[in-house]
């Protein structure tokens, strides 16, 4: 990635080569085509970088892949690019959102681990297809439960619910044919989604924990 100074696009490696306060938060023009953005830039531990680097130099020889001089010094910083200023996210409100970006993937992680919705019991693509079709139901019924019962609560475990959609799950299924039964059913299993919280951790505190610190 390329940053214009002086008149001339410079590797932002070679950007921040210059720069020696351990934060960085300006407005900066990136690209061929000049792009106005805000470029955050925060100093990493030099056990981070050292971890960082090894990772990315194991990646490349798994991969095949020449190694850049600059890609290895980008391992001293985290780099944050965005079209919001200051006043609308401090940076950092930034860096917490940077660390909540996962939270997507583990909920791709949480249909894969508790309804297999990547695998599959046949070889025929028509019953793979409807299996698949079977599970995607599942994931919508799912979530529309978490939605119900913790989704107004940051620390509740979505992992620790799921296993308890699934305790009752032949529950909810006899009954569905009485409107009453099923409402009186999904009272009892709302209540007890409500009660799975995740605790506090301390070394690598969870997404509740950094939305608290960024909003207190």
């Amino acid at each position: 990635m390329g940053i214009w100074q002086d008149g001339r696009s410079i590797h932002v490696a070679s950007f921040l080569a210059q720069v020696t306060d351990r934060e960085l938060d300006l407005t900066v023009e990136i690209s061929a085509q000049r792009l106005p953005c805000r470029l955050i830039a925060v100093r990493v531990p030099p056990e981070i970088a050292q971890q960082r680097r090894e990772r990315v130099r194991e990646d490349a020889r798994k991969r095949a892949h020449h190694l850049k001089a600059e890609t290895l010094a980008l391992c001293d910083w985290t780099l944050l690019l965005t079209n919001l200023t200051a006043d609308q996210v401090s940076l950092e409100a930034a860096l917490t959102l940077l660390r909540l970006r996962w939270q997507i993937e583990l909920l791709f992680k949480l249909w894969k681990d508790v309804l297999s919705i990547d695998e599959w019991r046949s070889e025929q693509p028509w019953q793979i297809l409807c299996e698949i079709y079977a599970k995607l139901l599942l994931v919508v019924i799912q979530n529309w439960l978490l939605v119900l019962g913790c989704w107004e609560h940051a620390d509740r475990s979505w992992v620790k619910a799921a296993q308890v959609i699934r305790k009752h799950a032949f529950h909810l299924a006899a009954a569905l044919p009485s409107p009453s039964g099923l409402r009186l059913a999904l009272t009892q299993l709302i209540a007890s989604l409500e009660r799975c919280v995740m605790g506090k951790r301390k070394a690598r505190p969870a997404a509740f924990q950094l939305l608290a610190r960024a909003h207190p």
